[in-house]
C-alpha cells in the first residue's frame, strides 16, 4: 500500500497557489482512486458473493465519498477554510478507507470468495 503523508498539507497560508493546487489535485486523485476501489469494485462484489443486498449502504458510502471529493476539486470553491476542511477530512478518511479495503480483502481471501 502506498505510504501516506502524516498531514494533509501543512499550513495552507504558507504554500503558494501552484503548490497548493498540485497537492490538492494529487490528494483528490488518490482519494478518488481509493473510493472507486472500495465503493465501485470491492464492496459490491463482496456483498454479492455473500448474498447481501448491494443497495442503500453502498449508496450512502458513495454519496459521502463523492461529496467530499467534489468539495476538494471543484474550482468554484474559493474559500480557503472550506477547501482546507475538505482536504483535511479526506486526508483523515484515507486510513479508514485503506483499512476497509484491506479488511475486505482478508475477509474474501479467508472465505475464498474471489477467484
Amino acid at each position: 500500500m502506498q505510504r501516506l503523508p502524516s498531514r494533509a498539507f501543512g499550513v495552507i497560508g504558507q504554500m503558494d497557489e501552484e503548490a497548493l493546487a498540485e497537492r490538492r489535485d494529487a490528494l483528490a486523485t488518490r482519494f478518488s482512486r481509493l473510493r472507486d476501489t472500495a465503493g465501485d469494485k470491492l464492496l459490491p462484489v463482496l456483498l454479492q458473493r455473500i448474498g447481501e443486498p448491494v443497495g442503500s449502504a453502498l449508496d450512502n458510502f458513495d454519496r459521502a465519498a463523492r461529496t467530499l471529493r467534489n468539495r476538494m476539486v471543484h474550482d468554484y470553491i474559493r474559500n480557503a477554510a472550506v477547501l482546507a476542511e475538505a482536504v483535511n477530512a479526506a486526508h483523515a478518511a484515507i486510513p479508514m478507507l485503506a483499512g476497509f479495503v484491506e479488511a475486505c480483502a482478508v475477509y474474501a481471501r479467508e472465505r475464498q470468495l474471489l477467484g
